[in-house]
């Protein structure tokens, strides 16, 4: 099985991670449109993401005001990862 690149987390997991944390709980999702520094400090109901470096400079990076905005973003940015593949479905 092919290794992810090493900018990523394994098969983008903790992309998908956040991303269904936003999905499912409104207060977060709200949090990680207008703050995203404060909501990856934060978590999700105590449970914190495990991302890399590269991963938390491009969510930091990305400005979007939806949901729906923010993973076309990271779709577009991470085209080999997970979260990209499901995003584009």
């Amino acid at each position: 099985m092919p290794r992810p690149p090493a900018n990523l987390s394994p098969n983008g997991g903790e992309l998908s991670r956040l991303i269904a944390a936003a999905v499912v709980n409104e207060e977060f999702r709200n949090l990680l449109l207008t703050h995203p520094d404060i909501a990856l400090a934060a978590g999700c109901n105590g449970e914190p993401f495990r991302l890399t470096p590269q991963e938390r400079d491009l969510l930091l990076s990305i400005h979007a005001t939806s949901l729906k905005d923010l993973a076309e973003q990271l779709a577009k940015a991470t085209p080999d990862s997970a979260p990209a593949r499901r995003a584009r479905v």
